[in-house]
């Protein structure tokens, strides 16, 4: 947030997105396994949660690291506003 304030650019809350849905998380294995030239290790699979997640379940960790509630909120509408931007954008093209 403190780089985003310095460039004058908006946050946003979001997990760590690998795929846009939970059924991907194997293919994003195959993936990073391709990408690092390595065989796909069981061991260290991501387990299925770096999806998109919704913005409550998003703004649910952040409280719990820490964030004070009015960063939340604000981080929160600068989500929701960027989402439905991006999906209006999603829609012309």
């Amino acid at each position: 947030m403190g780089l985003a304030d310095q460039l004058s650019v908006r946050s946003v809350l979001t997990n760590a997105v690998r795929y846009a849905d939970p059924d991907q998380h194997r293919l994003a294995d195959v993936l990073d396994a391709a990408r690092l030239l390595r065989p796909v290790d069981r061991r260290h699979l991501h387990g299925g949660e770096r999806w998109l997640k919704a913005p409550a379940k998003s703004a649910l960790v952040t409280l719990a690291a820490g964030l004070p509630p009015p960063v939340l909120t604000s981080l929160l509408g600068s989500s929701i506003t960027s989402a439905l931007q991006g999906t209006r954008r999603a829609g012309r093209d």
